[in-house]
């Protein structure tokens, strides 16, 4: 499923049958008392994790995928690997509660998306295996990694991680080898704190102030519309001073719907 633009870019938690995906604000992730940007990078490594980078370069619950026949590894899934791996449970679990309005648990093979009805929790939606990579990504999505949009997995090299083992984890899987493209080893200039600063700097209008209460989105966005529109700015000087081949210059280029053109392309 592709959100559509209005969708991605405002600041309300889209409904589900399953239950409802928020957009956690910058606010919520710079905060290492509730998520912190280390953190928010984990849970970013996990949208993209495959079950074979996890066992290969983590070295986690081997045991269970040894046993495997080559043709098994080869076909096995994250959720079929979660289902094996109480540590996967509880790393998905903490992801989906950050990104779900509704409290989320691990039961029996399944997430369950629950609500509180009166004061006695009931099952409003369950994650199954069909489900799973629907709602990771709607997720990525939400984070800006839609495409091949994934330079927003942080350098560990500047983090702080609390728990040691979060960090042998995000570090074992960013230098992978194998991860390939999907998971290469980001620019730090596409970092999220990198982003807030030039976005920061450069914007008439957001600053320190108010920058931490957009979302992740939100802020990708700005800063791509400020890309474009400091390269309009130099082309329609270029051209103003110079001229081109075509003697010709398009003063729409700085609103196009980039977007969409994007999405209809892929």
């Amino acid at each position: 499923m592709k959100l559509d633009y209005g969708t991605i870019t405002s600041p309300f938690p889209i409904p589900f049958t399953i239950g409802t995906i928020r957009k956690p604000t910058l606010g919520e992730i710079a905060d290492p008392r509730v998520i912190g940007f280390q953190k928010f990078g984990l849970y970013e490594s996990l949208l993209v994790l495959t079950p074979q980078e996890y066992y290969k370069v983590t070295g986690e619950n081997t045991d269970y995928y040894s046993a495997l026949s080559e043709e098994e590894k080869k076909d096995l899934t994250m959720f079929c690997a979660i289902e094996h791996d109480k540590n996967l449970q509880e790393m998905y679990v903490s992801l989906f509660r950050l990104f779900f309005i509704e409290p989320v648990t691990y039961m029996e093979k399944v997430f369950l998306i629950l609500e509180d009805q009166d004061q006695k929790e009931s099952v409003k939606g369950v994650i199954t295996e069909e489900l799973f990579p629907d709602v990771l990504n709607i997720i990525k999505q939400i984070c800006g990694m839609s495409a091949d949009e994934d330079d927003l997995l942080k350098d560990a090299s500047r983090m702080k991680f609390k728990n040691k083992k979060a960090r042998k984890l995000y570090e074992k899987i960013m230098k992978s080898e194998e991860n390939g493209k999907k998971n290469k080893r980001p620019n730090s200039n596409y970092s999220i704190p990198n982003i807030i600063s030039a976005v920061c700097g450069c914007h008439p209008s957001i600053n320190y102030t108010n920058v931490y209460q957009l979302t992740v989105y939100q802020l990708l966005d700005t800063f791509e519309r400020l890309k474009i529109d400091s390269s309009f700015h130099i082309y329609r000087t270029s051209v103003a001073v110079w001229g081109n081949e075509k003697n010709w210059f398009d003063p729409e280029l700085w609103y196009k719907n980039e977007y969409d053109k994007k999405n209809e392309s892929a």
